[in-house]
């Protein structure tokens, strides 16, 4: 907001100050560990993607320049100071030939359709070409915006703007965008050129690497944002405030804040020293004292009247979700439901800032098909096929998940561990030749002395009284839900119900 306006607000303990501020904000990411909101990148004016240069010779001269760079920096940046100085004296002209550029009515046509027919959302893509378009022309020493500025500019407004897949590739190729500002400024209908799919992204077909199939598209569209029913979940728990004071940020729980950050709510008494002081609360634990105390301040403040601030700030989670991936109630569909239910939650794990696992038993041990992360193209890769059939090690599974976030809790102590069980309950194969229930059942209570939240959900179709998930559900001390349909859309709407 202070890069927008040019003005930077300050607010502290109701003082509010405002100064002038002008910068230029420039962020660097790695998309691997995981991506940035929508609404803040679209905040981002440019954007460019960074890759590796491939080109053998180029590659030898960025070493040497990197070696005589190392072996003495002052004499390197002397060599290249005549081109930066070039390069300033530019960028000057250009700032001042900048205000004469003209933009005409044909242009400005041409960059709304563009933006219409990208699928971008809001206004800034048009604001951000119109200007970026203007300073290519001032930058190239002329006074009118050209078709091929609009060409040149538009990969870097359009690359994080672009509605894509969860799962598309992030590849952005310059003749496609050319194609679609040609046929716009044309006129032409051709939707080869346009970016209006919501399955089409702007990688050429040949040479962008693995993409999304056909299958895995039309199952994203059916299995995970269908509409099917719940089915009326059992032992609802009332999910009260986390009291752990906790210092990782995310969306998903409310918790009480630790490092500073977060909405204050009250205050209470100061254990110690404190580097959150809330200075209005300590005044008025002090201000009833004031004339029985002696000092030269206009406020004299003991010990016991420090008070801190108590804040409340959302932060993440991990899931794992345990499947069945045996004989029983049809493992297939099943897997297939789980898969498209582990893909929407990662869609959004990046906005709630939470990692999603995924571990299938069947046969007489358990795998873990995708550690914690929030990764959609690990996931991608990792989900692609799972086997299926076989006995139901219920109790290697259960383990197996909550090593899984055991791990997760020795990387950070304040995560907040879910284990969602997609089972129908009928464990035939233990733990070291035991009986499958019982170690099921024994698991469970290890679940539950972990403190892991836990959520069963019933794939099963008999009697819910003498159901085996129940039982679970009752050893985790976690809740039942009984699925009335096995899709994607029923797992998910029962996940995020509750967490």
């Amino acid at each position: 907001d202070a890069a927008a306006m040019g003005v930077n607000t300050v607010e502290r303990e109701g003082v509010s100050f405002q100064h002038p501020a002008r910068f230029i904000l420039v962020g660097t990411m790695n998309p691997e560990e995981g991506e940035v909101r929508p609404q803040l990148l679209d905040r981002f004016g440019l954007c460019v993607d960074v890759k590796g240069v491939r080109d053998p010779a180029l590659r030898v001269e960025i070493m040497k320049r990197r070696r005589a760079f190392e072996e003495d920096a002052i004499d390197f940046a002397r060599t290249w100071i005549d081109h930066e100085d070039e390069l300033g004296v530019k960028l000057k002209h250009a700032r001042l030939r900048l205000p004469t550029v003209e933009l005409s009515d044909e242009m400005t046509h041409i960059i709304a359709s563009v933006c219409i027919r990208a699928g971008v959302d809001g206004h800034r893509a048009d604001l951000v070409m119109a200007r970026a378009a203007s300073a290519k022309a001032a930058l190239d020493g002329r006074t009118q915006v050209e078709f091929d500025d609009l060409v040149s500019v538009a990969p870097l407004v359009l690359a994080h703007r672009v509605r894509r897949t969860p799962f598309g590739e992030e590849v952005y190729d310059a003749s496609r965008l050319r194609e679609l500002v040609s046929s716009v400024a044309t006129g032409a209908q051709d939707e080869r050129g346009a970016l209006s799919s919501p399955h089409e992204d702007l990688s050429t077909s040949s040479g962008a690497g693995e993409r999304v199939d056909a299958a895995m598209l039309e199952h994203l569209d059916t299995a995970v944002f269908g509409s099917a029913e719940m089915g009326t979940p059992e032992f609802d728990v009332e999910r009260r405030l986390d009291t752990i004071r906790r210092s990782i940020g995310g969306r998903r729980h409310e918790t009480v804040s630790d490092d500073g950050r977060g909405r204050h709510v009250r205050s209470v008494q100061a254990p110690g020293t404190t580097a959150d002081l809330a200075l209005d609360a300590t005044i008025r634990a002090a201000a009833p004292h004031q004339a029985t105390r002696e000092g030269d301040l206009a406020v004299n403040i003991a010990p016991g009247d420090l008070m801190t601030k108590v804040r409340k700030r959302k932060v993440g989670a991990s899931i794992v979700l345990c499947v069945d991936a045996s004989g029983s109630m049809g493992a297939a569909d099943r897997i297939e439901a789980a898969r498209g239910a582990a893909f929407e939650l990662l869609v959004d794990a990046y906005q709630r800032r939470d990692r999603v696992g995924f571990v299938s038993f069947r046969g007489d041990g358990a795998d873990i098909v995708l550690a914690p992360t929030a990764s959609v193209e690990l996931a991608q890769l990792k989900l692609k096929s799972m086997p299926t059939g076989g006995a139901t090690p219920l109790a290697a599974g259960m383990l197996r998940a909550l090593e899984l976030l055991q791990a997760e809790i020795r990387r950070d102590p304040e995560v907040i561990p879910w284990l969602v069980l997609v089972t129908d309950g009928r464990a035939n194969v233990g733990l070291n030749g035991g009986l499958g229930s019982e170690d099921a059942r024994a698991v469970g209570a290890k679940v539950r002395a972990a403190k892991v939240n836990t959520i069963v959900l019933d794939t099963g179709n008999g009697p819910r009284s003498v159901s085996g998930a129940r039982d679970i559900a009752r050893a985790t001390g976690g809740e039942y839900v009984r699925l009335a349909a096995l899709d994607g859309s029923s797992m998910v709407k029962a996940v995020r119900s509750r967490l």
